[in-house]
């Protein structure tokens, strides 16, 4: 996903605007008129700024995490936030880093 954004992404300023997003539009031959566009482009920019960043592209294309996606992500966040305090910082991931025995 990461490839066919930064192909989209002609002036590689690491968001795509409405132009670039209606050209990748035509070059998979969906045909929408310019209005059915914006809208759809409209649903991809969920912060409303006016672009589409990666992560917006991303849940744009893969649609919202499953309930079972959120449950792990949320394991993993629990398992590395070492202190609980809802934050993971860098002395949260040096204290879950296991030394390798040589």
């Amino acid at each position: 996903m990461a490839r066919l954004f930064k192909i989209i992404d002609d002036d590689n300023s690491g968001f795509l605007n409405l132009q670039e997003f209606t050209k990748v539009l035509k070059d998979l031959r969906l045909d929408f008129g310019s209005q059915e566009v914006k809208r759809l482009f409209d649903l991809f920019d969920t912060n409303k700024n006016g672009s589409v960043d990666y992560d917006e592209f991303l849940r744009g294309v893969r649609g919202p995490m499953s309930n079972t996606r959120v449950n792990v992500v949320k394991l993993a966040f629990k398992r590395l936030d070492a202190d609980g305090s809802g934050i993971v910082n860098i002395d949260d991931i040096r204290g879950n880093i296991i030394p390798l025995e040589h």
